[in-house]
Order: structure tokens, then C-alpha cells, then sequence
């Protein structure tokens, strides 16, 4: 059984990202199934966290970040908006 399977995948991990220069969202990607390989859990498995993981996370930064974009433009655009949320953030 191997004592260290996360150990050697962090350092694949910084090996990708670094040398490899690929980026830290697929770096991570692909280091979460050769983790899930070392592990010996079986390939559907692995699928299925992978997807499941990636898939939450990638829904809570895209809404945050749609949602930040849609602010930002809106107070651009209209004055009024800013001195509103300035005022309402500000109680």
C-alpha cells in the first residue's frame, strides 16, 4: 500500500503547473484523477468525484464571477447605483 499517494501527486501537481506550465484549473483536474487512480478507487469512481467536485465548484465561481461582472457594469454605467450601494453597504 503506498504510504504517500497525496505527497507524490502534490508534486505532480507543482511539476504541471510550474515546468509544464498548464493551468492550475486543469492542473488540478488532472492531479484530483491521478490521485484518485494511486488511490486504487475505481475509474467510474474517480469519474463520478472528479465531476461532481469540479462540477460544484465550477458553478459557485462562474455565478460569482457573472454576478461580480453584472455589478461592476451596472455601477459603471449608472452613477445613481454606486451612491446607492455605497449608502447600503455602508449601514
Amino acid at each position: 500500500m503506498d504510504s504517500f499517494p497525496d505527497l507524490r501527486c502534490l508534486v505532480f501537481l507543482i511539476i504541471i503547473m510550474d515546468k509544464v506550465k498548464w493551468h492550475p484549473c486543469s492542473a488540478l483536474l488532472l492531479a484530483s484523477v491521478v490521485l484518485g487512480i494511486i488511490a486504487r478507487m475505481d475509474i467510474p469512481d474517480v469519474a463520478d468525484a472528479v465531476q461532481t467536485g469540479a462540477g460544484k465548484i465550477a458553478l459557485i465561481v462562474g455565478l460569482g464571477a457573472k454576478l461580480g461582472k453584472a455589478m461592476a457594469e451596472c455601477v459603471n454605467r449608472n452613477s445613481h447605483v454606486y451612491w446607492t450601494c455605497f449608502w447600503f453597504l455602508n449601514i
